[in-house]
């Protein structure tokens, strides 16, 4: 069993270089089914935490995020489910320039690890979307030695742009009642 436990591990750890842009919460333990889908079903009962953020509120630039997080350890002991909703907006009082929102599902397998560890693999399946409105940022011919004019941007070439995307994500956790690792 130990064997196969390393060999496990020494594959994840060789697995490549995946870049990509999400938001990373300084709260790990709250949002920890976004850090890692291995995560699902950690607790022995129902497992539910949310999180709001507002930063530079007195700005027109003001950033909020939202989390919501959901899991279920089932009755088999061995599976669990759960789910994650996160939303952020940059710009709000000026009407929103960034929005993005992703919605996933979470599913998650407990292996037989022997007496004292766990070892978990997750999968994380979901649905992402962006958007940037480009008429509520303000651009280099706004500016006026003064500070920012109220006159709209010369660049006709603006349109509000929007991307869906499908999020998908394993992860790997193993722990004990002092430390995890994944």
């Amino acid at each position: 069993m130990m064997k196969s436990f390393l060999v496990t591990l020494f594959l994840s750890l060789i697995i490549w270089d995946v870049n990509a842009q999400d938001v990373y919460h300084n709260q790990f333990g709250s949002t920890s089914l976004a850090l890692n889908p291995a995560f699902t079903g950690t607790a022995d009962a129902w497992r539910a935490s949310f999180l709001y953020r507002v930063q530079y509120p007195s700005s027109p630039n003001t950033l909020n995020s939202s989390y919501f997080g959901l899991d279920y350890n089932l009755p088999s002991q061995r599976n669990s489910i759960g789910m994650f909703i996160q939303s952020d907006r940059i710009g709000v009082g000026s009407g929103g320039g960034f929005r993005s929102l992703q919605v996933n599902a979470l599913y998650s397998y407990l292996l037989p690890a022997g007496e004292y560890w766990r070892i978990k693999m997750g999968l994380s399946l979901g649905y992402g979307s962006k958007n940037l409105n480009y008429f509520n940022l303000i651009y280099g011919d706004q500016l006026s030695p003064t500070g920012v004019t109220n006159g709209a941007t010369q660049d006709n070439s603006l349109v509000s742009q929007s991307i869906d995307y499908l999020d998908v994500a394993s992860g790997f956790l193993a722990y004990n009642e002092y430390a995890w690792i994944g």
